[in-house]
């Protein structure tokens, strides 16, 4: 309950059931389990993302693969920060993009 509670503060809040694997110890028998008895009632105002200053559990929360976060870091460890979405995109597959890209923040630095 606890980290169903850390994804809705750090994220805004579920768009889909299916969100809560994204959750460390949920896969997909808890999910099962759950989903019986939770359902997503309105679509969450989703918080922004600040992609520069993101710590990996949120980033995972907002959906991005292991990979992606990899890359993430490594492309923040030689540069500064991600300054704009044609950077972000070419981290992260179209699809990702697609869902983050009006969500994303590029001020700050790691």
């Amino acid at each position: 309950v606890t980290k169903i509670m850390e994804y809705r503060e750090i994220t805004g809040g579920f768009d889909k059931l299916e969100d809560l694997k994204r959750i460390k110890g949920i896969g997909d028998a808890t999910y099962q389990k759950l989903s019986k008895f939770l359902k997503v009632s309105s679509a969450p105002t989703k918080k922004i993302l600040n992609i520069n200053s993101a710590d990996e559990i949120t980033l995972k929360y907002y959906g991005l693969s292991k990979k992606e976060i990899k890359k993430i870091q490594t492309y923040l460890d030689k540069n500064d920060r991600i300054t704009d979405n044609i950077e972000f995109q070419k981290l992260v597959k179209k699809k990702t993009y697609e869902e983050l890209k009006d969500l994303i923040n590029y001020g700050g630095k790691k």
